[in-house]
């Protein structure tokens, strides 16, 4: 007989800090952004489409992003310009062949 137990135990939600959230719906935004702002620009995409892939409610994303340009400015500063800077100090300090 399975242990139900271990079973209802695996179906509990995990519940993740405003920050899991936060970073959570930038990479549902990445993804959206990847797939419409490129090919439609920001009235391409839809925040109800990165509500969906982060998970929270349309409120829940609203809650820490007033707008598409919220997200896609947070998107920018917060893990597009840190990549960005990664790949420049990484380039810097290999030896010039």
């Amino acid at each position: 007989m399975p242990n139900l137990e271990s079973h209802t135990e695996a179906r509990k939600r995990v519940r993740l800090s405003r920050a899991q959230h936060k970073h959570r719906i930038l990479a549902a935004a990445l993804v959206e952004a990847l797939v419409k702002f490129g090919a439609r620009g920001l009235e391409g995409a839809s925040t109800t489409t990165i509500a969906q892939r982060a998970e929270p409610s349309q409120t829940g994303l609203h809650a820490h992003f007033k707008s598409k340009e919220d997200i896609l400015l947070s998107l920018l500063t917060e893990i597009l310009l840190p990549a960005h800077n990664a790949f420049e100090t990484a380039n810097a300090l290999q030896p010039n062949a």
